[in-house]
């Protein structure tokens, strides 16, 4: 399927930036790529140094069979092996990129142990890195760096969504 660029960003915006509920918009966003090309599953994850964790704050999936939401604990030295990896870029991960991730950490992941395909896409407010967004393809379906360009586009979107949607929580945490 062809997609224009943007009309690619148009949609994908409005569908994320529809609701302060970040599951509702997630939801949404699912459903519109699901109609640009295959995905099983749309993830929106904050990486805590200070707790040692990763907290899922949004999952949707085409049949809602996983956890809305989750906090995985992750051992020491996984924090101090993401330190020495690559500054965080867009990338496409598959079972040969994840071959590269100790296998010890797999287990504590907060996804497939090993993706036939998946695309991480960092998201960053004023240059920090606030979270990352997931997309899975279903099995059999590999994504292509077209898929990962059009996804890319959409980070600040994303990152603004997901920076709203926390200062909301904490908000009417006080509230309350």
């Amino acid at each position: 399927m062809i997609v224009d660029p943007n009309d690619f960003f148009r949609n994908l915006t409005l569908s994320i930036c529809s609701s302060l509920d970040l599951n509702l918009a997630m939801r949404r966003s699912l459903n519109y790529l699901r109609q640009v090309f295959p995905v099983e599953e749309l993830m929106m994850n904050i990486l805590d140094n200070n707790a040692g964790a990763v907290r899922v704050v949004s999952r949707v999936t085409y049949d809602d069979s996983k956890p809305s939401s989750e906090v995985v604990v992750l051992p020491s030295a996984f924090w101090e092996w993401l330190k020495t990896q690559t500054p965080p870029i867009p990338r496409i991960m598959n079972s040969e990129i994840m071959k590269g991730v100790p296998p010890e950490f797999l287990k504590h992941m907060p996804h497939r142990a090993m993706p036939e395909s998946e695309m991480v896409v960092p998201l960053t407010m004023d240059g920090v890195r606030i979270g990352v967004m997931i997309v899975y393809a279903p099995d059999g379906y590999p994504y292509t760096q077209e898929h990962l360009d059009l996804m890319t586009s959409v980070t600040e979107p994303f990152a603004l969504a997901l920076a709203n949607s926390i200062t909301y929580h904490g908000l009417k945490q006080s509230r309350d």
